[in-house]
C-alpha cells in the first residue's frame, strides 16, 4: 500500500478564499485587500475565514512543532470584528509563516 502524501495534506489544509464558489468571500477579500470600508458581515465572514484557516489541522502538523503561542493566534481569530484587528491578526499570523491571502 502507497501512502499519497498529497491527499492526506489536501485532507489537512484550511480552504482557500479563492475556491469557494458562491462569491461572497472573494467580494470581501477583494473589499479588504483594496482598502475598502468593510460591512459588519464583511467582518464577520473574514473572520470565519481567518479562523478555518488558521484552525486547519496542518499547522499541528508541522514536524519541527508549534511555537507555544500559536494557540493564542488561533483563540484571537475568533475575535476579530475590525478592520484594524484582522490587519494586525494578519501581520502576526504573517510572523508564523502563515499567509491566508
Amino acid at each position: 500500500m502507497t501512502f499519497d502524501l498529497s491527499d492526506a495534506m489536501r485532507r489537512l489544509a484550511p480552504k482557500y478564499w479563492r475556491d469557494e464558489t458562491s462569491g461572497r468571500l472573494r467580494e470581501t477579500v477583494d473589499a479588504y485587500l483594496s482598502g475598502r470600508k468593510l460591512t459588519t458581515a464583511e467582518i464577520g465572514l473574514l473572520r470565519w475565514y481567518l479562523h478555518q484557516w488558521v484552525s486547519a489541522p496542518i499547522w499541528k502538523a508541522n514536524p519541527h512543532g508549534v511555537p507555544e503561542d500559536f494557540d493564542e493566534l488561533v483563540r484571537s481569530a475568533e475575535t476579530l470584528s475590525t478592520r484594524e484587528e484582522i490587519s494586525r491578526w494578519i501581520h502576526r499570523a504573517l510572523d508564523f509563516g502563515i499567509d491566508p491571502f
